[in-house]
């Protein structure tokens, strides 16, 4: 039979080793499901970096848009302040015109003026009255070349107005598309920094569970060594009652070859036949003795 202290000790070392095991298996799902949870939150990152990096593009090619834009509208608006001024000279012409002219209507001096013309090519006048009569047309036709020369001034600040006018257009086109886009761009930069302050909180739980994973690996280390020690005394143990096991088996088997040659002496005293297992058991008795002898 086997010794009850190898196996006591043996049933010990089994019941170490199960619930080692068991504990080793509870700590393996852990540092699988931590491994799940860390690798989810860097892959998690990754997504986030590269969609950072499309918005922080995306963002600083909205705002080169806007820069642009800036540039167009202020050369637009200098272009209009250089325009504005070139109104007021021609309008300080129209005023600088107008002070020579006596306080009386372009329609009123046209028609005095087609009336002495007239007057002057059909009717007999003497010379005297005649060179007074073109005098006064000279000087009314000198009057109306002004009021022409405001006519035109007025034309080209027209013209220049309208200029200042579709200008205004395209600036306040240009302003319009800016603030959309600078309000884009604001929109993306805010996504983008709640993606980064959602990236630092991934980066946070992803260490977290990393250093718990490596916690866990550490804490690992001890059960191993432990189960490498339990498994040594179980094969040391197991060793020692295969000893035992086959020191009692050559024990019954020198016990059985003596009780049958002890019973083959006493029959082959009675003058009984022997069986051959009997006789080579007698046989090989015989050899020993005589080897011992020699």
């Amino acid at each position: 039979m086997i010794n009850q202290k190898e196996f006591t000790e043996l049933k010990e070392i089994d019941q170490k080793l199960s619930l080692i095991k068991e504990k080793k298996y509870t700590q393996n799902e852990n540092i699988r499901l931590l491994i799940e949870k860390r690798d989810k939150c860097n892959l998690k990152f990754k997504e986030l970096r590269q969609n950072i990096n499309k918005q922080k593009k995306d963002r600083d090619e909205l705002n080169e848009k806007v820069k642009r834009l800036k540039q167009k509208r202020d050369v637009i608006r200098l272009e209009i302040s250089s325009k504005i001024e070139e109104i007021m000279n021609h309008r300080q012409k129209i005023d600088f015109f107008r002070d020579k002219l006596p306080i009386r209507k372009n329609i009123d001096l046209q028609k005095e003026f087609e009336d002495l013309e007239w007057k002057i090519q059909t009717t007999t006048l003497e010379l005297d009255e005649e060179k007074q009569l073109v005098e006064q047309v000279k000087i009314i036709g000198t009057q109306l070349n002004k009021y022409k020369k405001i006519d035109k001034q007025k034309k080209i600040i027209f013209k220049i107005q309208y200029e200042i006018n579709e200008l205004k257009k395209i600036t306040d086109k240009t302003h319009e598309e800016l603030t959309k886009i600078a309000n884009k761009s604001q929109e993306t930069h805010k996504s983008m920094s709640l993606n980064i302050e959602e990236l630092n909180n991934i980066k946070e739980k992803a260490d977290h569970f990393h250093f718990d994973y490596l916690k866990e690996k550490k804490e690992q280390n001890p059960l191993q060594h432990e189960i490498r020690k339990l498994i040594d005394d179980k094969n040391k143990l197991r060793k020692i009652i295969k000893e035992q096991d086959e020191t009692r088996k050559r024990e019954a088997e020198q016990k059985l070859k003596k009780e049958i040659k002890s019973e083959a002496q006493i029959k082959l005293k009675n003058g009984k036949k022997i069986s051959l297992e009997e006789f080579k058991l007698l046989i090989e008795s015989e050899d020993k003795t005589i080897n011992n002898e020699e």
